[in-house]
C-alpha cells in the first residue's frame, strides 16, 4: 500500500494499492496521455505533466490530455482527483469528519463497519449492472465520474463532455476518417514500443477493425484469441480475419471441466479478482477471466504484454441511434424508454425513470438534442462503469491495456459528425468496410450485425418488459452462442445453495447470474462488517 504523505495536513487522505503509480511530493499519477503537441507523458513525466498551482491550470492540462489515466493532486495549493472519460483507472472516496477525504484506488479498503446498502443503488446495480452516476452499492462511498475532477470541496467538476450543439455538427468523408485513423493508431503504437499485443478477436467490425489497423502499420509481435461454443459464428470469422491477415489466433472452447479448473470461485486468485472486478460498484466478468487464464495457462502471452479490447467504437459511431431516435419528435419520455428497454433488464421501477428523466432535465440546453444526451449518458454511465471494466481483468493479471476507441481524436471526430451519418453507424460501417475490410479481404459479414437483427432486438427488448418475471424464467435462452451461461455454472449453483435461487430455472441470464452472485457476496461483507 502507499499512504501519502503530503507536506502539510490537507483535504485528502490518500492510500493506493494498485501496480502502475508514481509519485512525487505533490502529484500521485498512473497511465500515459498525450498532449496538443503530440508529446508522450507516462511515470514521473506524467506526474509533472499535472503539477500546476491551482484548480483552473488543472482543469486545462485535463482538457489537453489524451489518453488513459487517474490523477491525484495533493501539493500546498491545491487538492484536487481525476479520472479520463474511459474510467479504466477508478478512484473512490468517502468524507471523513476527522481527515476529510479518503481516496482509494480500492473501494474495500475504504469499507467501514457502519456501512450498508443504498437502495436505489442497489435497484440501478440489479437492472443496469452498475449503479449510475459515479455511486456504488455502499452509500457513504463514490467515485470520481469519467471526465471528471473532484475538489476538496467535495464538488465534481466535468472537463470532458458528449454532448453536441446542433451548429457543431459537420459533415465528414472518408479521407478525414481515414487521416484520424491513422493519427489514433499511430499514437497507439507509439505508447506500446515492441511489446506483444494481444487482441480479443471477435465476428465483430471494432476489433477486426484493431487488427487491419495494426497489419497496416506493420506491426508484427500480434496474437488473438476467441472464446466460446466449438465453431459458434464468432469464431468461424475470427478464424478467417486471422487466417487472411496472417496473425496467430488461440482458439479457446473450454468443456464443463476446463471451466471448473479455469474458474474455481473458492480459490485464492478468484477471491481477490471477485473484488478487484466488482469494486462495490460492478458484476463479476468470468469470459475474460477465464481466457486469460487459459492463455496463461499455455504460457502464449508475455509478461509485459498489452491488451487491445475493442470497446466501444460501436457505440462511438452511433450503432444505438435508430431513426425514432434521431427524428424531430424525440420526446425525452421517449428517450427515457429507449435507454430502459435497451440498457436495463426487468426493472421498470418509477423512481430508476424518475433518475434518467432527471438527467435529461439537467442536461438539456439550448441546441442540444435528446440523441445528444442520450449519447451523453451512455458515454458517462453504461460504457465506463459496465464495457470498460470488463479489461480491467487484464490489470488484475499485471498486463497494460489500450483502449484506441478512447482517443479523444476519435471520440470528437464522431461526436461532432451529422446526426445522418451516426444514424445506426452507417458512415462507420461503410467507409470501415469500402475503404480497409475489402482492400484488405476481410470483408466477412457477421449475420447478427445487419439492420433486421437489430430492430428484431429492439423489439423483443421493449416485449421482454411487458411480460411478468415468471414467464421470462420459463424462455429458454438462444442466444448465447459464446457459452457464458456454462462459465457462470458455479455461480449458479452457489447461490441455489445459499437460498437466493430456488432452482436453476430461477435464472435468467448470465449476466444475471454474475450480478446476483456478487451482489450476494457484498452483502456478506458488509454483514461481517
Amino acid at each position: 500500500m502507499n499512504t501519502i504523505k503530503t507536506q502539510k495536513k490537507t483535504a485528502f487522505n490518500i492510500q493506493l494499492f494498485g501496480k502502475g503509480w508514481y509519485h512525487t511530493p505533490s502529484v500521485s499519477a498512473r497511465g500515459y496521455i498525450y498532449d496538443p503537441s503530440g508529446t508522450l507523458y507516462k511515470g514521473e513525466d506524467l506526474c509533472a505533466y499535472f503539477t500546476v498551482r491551482n484548480i483552473e491550470e488543472l482543469q486545462k492540462r485535463l482538457e489537453q490530455a489524451n489518453g488513459l489515466f487517474a490523477v491525484i493532486c495533493h501539493s500546498a495549493t491545491l487538492n484536487a482527483a481525476a479520472v479520463d472519460s474511459s474510467r479504466i483507472y477508478p478512484l473512490y472516496y468517502r468524507v471523513d469528519r476527522e481527515n476529510g477525504y479518503l481516496i482509494s484506488d480500492d473501494a474495500y479498503k475504504i469499507l467501514r463497519h457502519t456501512d450498508t446498502l443504498d437502495t436505489i443503488s442497489k435497484m440501478e446495480y440489479q437492472s443496469a449492472g452498475f449503479p449510475l452516476y459515479g455511486k456504488t452499492l455502499v452509500s457513504d462511498i463514490k467515485q470520481v465520474r469519467p471526465g471528471h475532477y473532484l475538489t476538496e470541496e467535495g464538488e465534481q467538476h466535468q472537463y470532458y463532455t458528449y454532448l453536441t450543439r446542433s451548429h457543431e455538427l459537420t459533415i465528414a468523408n472518408s479521407q478525414q476518417m481515414g487521416e484520424m485513423l491513422q493519427n489514433v493508431f499511430r499514437r497507439m503504437v507509439h505508447s506500446i514500443g515492441e511489446r506483444q499485443v494481444v487482441i480479443p478477436l471477435s465476428g465483430g467490425n471494432d476489433s477486426r477493425l484493431i487488427l487491419c489497423m495494426l497489419k497496416k502499420m506493420g506491426y508484427r509481435k500480434v496474437i488473438c484469441y476467441t472464446v466460446g461454443r466449438e465453431n459458434n459464428i464468432e469464431e468461424k470469422i475470427a478464424k478467417k480475419v486471422a487466417k487472411e491477415l496472417n496473425y496467430p489466433l488461440y482458439i479457446i472452447n473450454p468443456t464443463k471441466t476446463e471451466i471448473k479448473e479455469l474458474v474455481q470461485l473458492d480459490s485464492h486468485e478468484f477471491q481477490q479478482y471477485y473484488q478487484f472486478i466488482g469494486e462495490l460498484s460492478n458484476f463479476v466478468w468470468l469470459f475474460e477471466y477465464a481466457a486469460i487464464n487459459y492463455l496463461r495457462k499455455i504460457k502464449a502471452i508475455e509478461q509485459n504484454a498489452i491488451f487491445i479490447p475493442g470497446h466501444s467504437a460501436d457505440y462511438n459511431a452511433g450503432s444505438h441511434l435508430t431513426k425514432a431516435c434521431i427524428g424531430q419528435k424525440s420526446s425525452t419520455e421517449y428517450m427515457v424508454r429507449a435507454i430502459m428497454h435497451e440498457h436495463f433488464e426487468y426493472e421498470f421501477q418509477p423512481k430508476l425513470k424518475n433518475n434518467i428523466r432527471n438527467y435529461f432535465n439537467i442536461k438539456k440546453q439550448d441546441q442540444i438534442e435528446n440523441w445528444s444526451i442520450y449519447q451523453a449518458f451512455i458515454f458517462e454511465n453504461r460504457l465506463p462503469y459496465n464495457i470498460n471494466n470488463s479489461a480491467r481483468v487484464y490489470e488484475f493479471f499485471g498486463y497494460e491495456v489500450r483502449l484506441p476507441y478512447w482517443d479523444k481524436e476519435f471520440l470528437e471526430f464522431f461526436r461532432k459528425i451529422h446526426i445522418k451519418q451516426l444514424e445506426m453507424q452507417n458512415f462507420y460501417t461503410h467507409t470501415i468496410r469500402q475503404h480497409i475490410f475489402i482492400p484488405m479481404k476481410v470483408d466477412f459479414e457477421q449475420k447478427q450485425e445487419n439492420r433486421v437483427f437489430f430492430y428484431k432486438r429492439k423489439i423483443r427488448n421493449r416485449i421482454k418488459h411487458l411480460l411478468p418475471i415468471t414467464i421470462l424464467r420459463l424462455r429458454k435462452n438462444t442466444n448465447d452462442i459464446l457459452g457464458e451461461r456454462e462459465l457462470a455454472e458455479p455461480m449458479l449453483e452457489e447461490l441455489i445453495q445459499h437460498g437466493i435461487y430456488r432452482n436453476k430455472r430461477y435464472a435468467i441470464s448470465a449476466n444475471q447470474i454474475m450480478k446476483d452472485w456478487y451482489l450476494m457476496k457484498v452483502r456478506q461483507v458488509l454483514h461481517a462488517n
